[in-house]
């Protein structure tokens, strides 16, 4: 019975394997025997040696030029073994050709290339995990070629070469860094074997931790120098990932690396002079935490390398709340205190951003929304073609056997640790994270649907290093994993002979001339039918792997390709074909190239709209870091502290020139800058320019008293003052240049907005102010106010009193063209509400179709006829769509607002939807067990363990007579930013393109900026102040939108295209006319951005 039933699981398995796009062969079809085995013992385990379960790397290559290409696995506990690929899909064994490889050392990756410039395919072994240097010392195999029809065979000639590397090693890579023409090197290097110290320390930036990574210059006469320190290698990391690509397409090759534990990753730009500075501050907002495997690849197909990295975030719910306590604030603090850029757990993908001006914009991440950021314990991320449709898929490897990120078992371990237990009893309690390996479509639009199911066997396996190749030459890639424990996966790409002729390929080998055989380097641009596509020359790719050195291209159904062009490493010279067929191999060789016309860094344009112009404005935001989540409501969503910098314009000095106001903060007192002719400079007014009990939240320039000039109205907001009293809003009363301070007759709390504006046409300025939140109470909120003026008397009245809930923004704009003037109004946690002029007698909330559909996180509104048909239209911004949540009108996000502990607290819980363990979307808490006991003793009480809580829906945690004392409940069903297309008082809603949808959209300007005569958009915003789980919202970097029109359609120019880069936190955003209009941008804790206009 039970050998039926191994014959019954065997054929289930293989029908899988057939139906999917990869077929996994067997080691007696393959010939492939090899299997990375590695043993605890007593003194030698994942206690003592953390990294014993890291896995080794596979490396493709044509090792006998037949053709074909051939597999090297790199091996731990056992010896690395090399087989020679003989076609259709069987190996030969030559691990006996490498005269002296056995398995007494620690081999992690393998690293492919021709080092001696002969013509043949040479072998690098990096080596850890001892304390004795000898065995440490990093091997290279120089391959000998086929002599007498025997071969190829390899001598070990590492310490010849000099390149012995005795560090612990877990990676390395050959590439060109200096352009002379040969390969140099460089090795990514780890740690002692020693327990991890993951505490925040300083920083090592001096070149001289013992983990610091090596780079060795080719010296061109079969030796390498050690140019490590010179050359500005200089931070300390645990790394695991390496990438080289030219990320700025400068013509030198760039060096990303992914650093595990506390280390920062870093991006080493090519300075072109044979030094590097680490500039990931620069261009990277955040990184991940525990960086793992990495790529670099052009997702997009916009001729720019973006940039993948690892991390261990879980995939299903359950499994989060198993091995994820919490993320406390704290983490934020001791970044800043020891000067580390911020780390959040989850994979990421940076998306590069082009250039202005030849300058690398910031690159945006945006792994969240393209669906590729939680795949397990993950090790490997390899882009690829591997549907050949045209564009880069990617395949991501996993796994753990010992998943020591369980909460419950490090509970356990504190408990009997030493105690009850010795290390052996421990570790064999630690569950094991055995799961199938990943498989992503990249389905264009900046997405990639999940096909793991559909592509890849569905197996578990702790599989770590990986190359894809086209193995059996049929057009498409297949694909090779070294596992742990169990034999590798050899997956055969079934694409071509599927396709029934509607997918297509171009293979491209490439010679180089000189030592650089390979052309390692190159850079590959295909066009074909209106489609272009991006490739660099690099082999290193994922996780101790080396992957296909032939390059390929998937074309889908096309049948002829335009043009390929080659540019080569060292000279830059390039080759050009033309009129290519599909479905073959080609060779190019860089003999027939010939000088480039031009440069080639950047594609666009340089006639910006926009021109950065530094030092117009001397105004640096600050503001002391106030941490809301440290009061007793620790786990609101985000903070409501961190506001600003706060801006206005107006004539303050009557002078006919529109002056720029800035609001306090909690360290420096209100601004004012006032402009002369194309500068601003700083003023004092007596009454004005103090600095304020409070931050103030708005301003605005108008003259309520109708006296000639113009008084100053700031409303107070953040979160730092104990009391609500505290947040009085004034009116300052201009008297030729003095200020005198009034109060508004509204009462104190804490404020979003003032919108000033003649509500009841009577010729004076009355105004809105929006009520933000209540102080300790969120999601309270206080009632906003209508204020009235009458010939300069401020009041309120019966219907001034305005029940709103979170304001974040307002407009006045006659939605209804009936003469009068509404207000719409934006809130948190709530819809966009259209508050209705009834004749300037007071304001109704409106029902409108649609509008209750669309419960958001809503931040802004602007209004303008974006169609010329003679109502105003309206964008509004909301969080957009880069996050970790499902959010719709089946699975909203909720919010309760309960006193669960019945100390007049307000406990804020939010849930989400997630997929239960048996599939099924279920409502759960967003926040960690550890982060809700700290908000309530409810939880703890609740749940005793975190495998309990993590498998309990919200009803199943709270119970009818809990929900007794629930105030109310808010949800969100929409967190896409729209356009509201006005028709008449009604109203449809259309989403905004994916790139608007990276971050919150926080500020926005309607102004006609390319003279068309059309309102345009120009957008802003980005969000620093929600909790560590989520992280900085950090992806916009200012758009444009320019509208058609009649056609309801824009056009969006991003910064690369308009000249603008809004890098930051953007607090404030405001245009200035003049004979050179300006756009200036308040920057929260930076310095402000000024651009001019570039008149058409």
């Amino acid at each position: 019975m039970r050998n039926l039933l191994l014959i019954v699981c065997a054929a289930l398995l293989f029908a899988c394997s057939e139906s999917s796009r990869f077929q996994l062969l067997s080691a007696s079809r393959t010939g492939i025997n090899f299997k990375n085995t590695v043993t605890e013992t007593d003194s030698f385990h994942v206690m003592s040696y953390e990294y014993i379960y890291n896995g080794a790397g596979v490396g493709i290559g044509d090792l006998n030029k037949d053709g074909f290409q051939d597999i090297v696995f790199a091996g731990n506990q056992v010896s690395p073994q090399a087989y020679l690929n003989t076609g259709d899909f069987k190996f030969q064994d030559i691990t006996e050709n490498f005269t002296g490889l056995t398995n007494n050392q620690w081999f992690s990756s393998v690293t492919l290339a021709d080092v001696n410039g002969d013509g043949w395919v040479d072998v690098y072994f990096t080596s850890t995990a001892s304390n004795n240097p000898k065995k440490c010392m990093n091997r290279l195999w120089i391959n000998n070629g086929i002599r007498e029809g025997k071969g190829p065979t390899f001598t070990e000639m590492a310490e010849k070469y000099r390149i012995a590397n005795e560090d612990q090693s877990v990676n390395a890579t050959f590439f060109d860094y200096d352009r002379d023409g040969d390969l140099d090197l460089y090795v990514l290097n780890n740690t002692l074997t020693q327990r991890m110290n993951t505490s925040y320390r300083t920083k090592v930036t001096d070149g001289t931790a013992a983990n610091n990574d090596k780079l060795y210059r080719n010296n061109s006469d079969g030796t390498f120098t050690d140019v490590t320190q010179e050359a500005g290698i200089l931070y300390e990391g645990f790394g695991l990932g390496l990438a080289i690509g030219d990320v700025n397409k400068d013509g030198y090759p760039d060096i990303y690396v992914s650093n595990d534990y506390m280390s920062n990753d870093l991006l080493y730009i090519n300075q072109g002079n044979g030094t590097f500075k680490n500039e990931i501050r620069k261009y990277l907002s955040y990184q991940t935490k525990s960086s793992m495997g990495n790529d670099m690849a052009d997702v997009n197909n916009d001729g720019n390398l973006d940039i993948m990295t690892l991390d261990m975030l879980p995939e299903k719910y359950y499994k989060k709340k198993q091995t994820i306590n919490g993320f406390s604030y704290i983490f934020y603090v001791n970044d800043a205190k020891y000067d580390y850029e911020h780390q959040y757990l989850r994979n990421m993908l940076h998306l590069h951003n082009g250039f202005i001006n030849d300058e690398m914009l910031p690159y945006s991440e945006v792994g969240q929304m393209m669906g590729v950021y939680q795949t397990e314990w993950s090790w490997s991320p390899l882009f690829a073609d591997y549907d050949n449709d045209g564009d880069n898929d990617l395949l991501v490897t996993n796994g753990y056997p010992r998943d020591m990120t369980d909460k419950d078992w490090t509970r356990m371990k504190a408990q009997v640790y030493g105690f009850v237990g010795d290390e052996k009893y421990v570790i064999d309690l630690a569950p094991a994270l055995k799961v199938p390996n990943f498989a992503f479509e990249n389905t264009g639009n900046l997405h990639f649907e999940n096909k793991s199911k559909e592509w890849l066997p569905n197996i578990p396996s702790y599989s770590y290093g990986a190359a894809f190749a086209d193995l059996d030459n049929d057009g498409d890639l297949d694909y090779v994993t070294n596992n742990l424990n169990d034999e590798p996966f050899i997956l055969k790409n079934t694409t071509m002979e599927k396709s029934d002729g509607k997918s297509g390929f171009l293979k491209i080998k490439l010679a180089g001339k000189g030592s650089n055989t390979m052309a390692i380097g190159a850079k590959v641009e295909l066009w074909s039918n209106g489609n272009y596509q991006y490739a660099e020359h690099f082999m290193t790719r994922g996780y101790a792997s080396s992957v296909d050195p032939i390059i390929h291209f998937g074309l889908a159904a096309n049948s002829v390709i335009d043009s390929v062009k080659v540019t080569w490493p060292a000279s830059g010279e390039v080759s050009l074909l033309k009129d290519i067929k599909i479905n073959q191999q080609i060779e190019m060789n860089e003999n027939s190239s010939k000088p480039a016309t031009k440069n080639n860094r950047i594609s666009g344009t340089n006639d910006y709209l926009f021109t950065k112009k530094d030092g117009l404005i001397n105004y640096t935001h600050d503001q002391k870091d106030f941490i809301d989540f440290f009061l007793h409501q620790n786990i609101i969503p985000h903070k409501y502290s961190q506001i600003g910098p706060i801006m206005a314009k107006g004539d303050i000095n009557m002078d006919g020139l529109e002056d720029l106001i800035i609001g306090s903060t909690n360290t420096i007192p209100t601004t004012v800058l006032l402009r002369k002719g194309n500068d601003f400079k700083d003023a004092a007014f007596s009454g004005l320019t103090t600095q304020k009990e409070f931050s103030e939240a708005d301003l605005a320039v108008v003259d309520m008293d109708n006296d000639g000039d113009n008084d100053v109205i700031a409303v107070a907001g953040g979160y730092e003052n104990p009391e609500e009293k505290d947040y009085q809003h004034f009116l300052y009363e201009n008297n030729k240049g003095s200020f005198t301070r009034k109060a508004l007759p509204v009462p104190a709390f804490p404020a979003s907005v003032i919108r000033p504006f003649d509500f009841n046409h009577d010729g004076t300025i009355d105004l809105f102010v929006g009520a933000r939140v209540k102080k300790g109470m969120f999601p309270y909120a206080n009632h906003s106010w209508l204020i009235l003026n009458d010939k300069g008397n401020l009041s309120v009245n019966a219907s001034s009193k305005l029940n709103l809930g979170m304001v974040t923004d307002a407009v006045w704009n006659d939605y209804d063209k009936d003469g009068w003037e509404d207000l719409i109004v934006t809130r948190e946690w709530n819809s966009i509400v259209v508050l209705k002029n009834m004749q300037g007698k007071e304001l109704v909330p409106q029902i409108l179709p649609g509008f209750e559909d669309h419960h958001g996180i809503w931040n802004s509104i602007v209004a303008g006829d974006f169609d010329l048909d003679g109502d105003d239209d309206y964008m509004v911004g909301n969080l957009g769509e880069n996050h970790r949540f499902t959010v719709s009108d089946q699975y909203p996000l909720n919010l309760y607002a309960i006193d669960l502990d019945l100390d007049g607290n307000i406990d804020p819980v939010s849930t989400g939807y997630w997929e239960d363990k048996d599939g099924k979307m279920t409502e759960y808490p967003i926040n960690y067990l550890d982060e809700l006991i700290a908000q309530s003793t409810f939880f703890q009480k609740k749940f005793p363990d975190y495998k309990t809580f993590s498998y309990l829906g919200i009803k199943d945690v709270y119970d009818a007579e809990t929900l007794k004392r629930l105030d109310f409940q808010l949800h969100v069903s929409t967190t896409s930013s729209y356009v509201l297309w006005n028709d008449k008082g009604l109203f449809r809603w259309e989403k905004l393109p994916k790139l608007l949808q990276f971050s919150p959209i926080k500020k926005m300007i309607v102004k006609d900026f390319n003279g068309d005569r059309i309102p345009d958009i120009l957008i802003s915003g980005n969000d620093y102040t929600y909790d560590v789980a989520t992280g900085y919202y950090d992806a916009n970097k200012g758009s444009l939108l320019l509208s058609n029109g009649k056609e309801q359609s824009f056009k969006l120019l991003p910064p690369s295209e308009s000249g603008m880069l809004l890098q930051g936190m953007v607090g404030s955003l405001l245009y200035f006319e003049g004979d050179s209009p300006i756009v200036v941008a308040g920057i929260n804790r930076s310095k402000v951005a000024v651009y001019q206009l570039n008149r058409k």
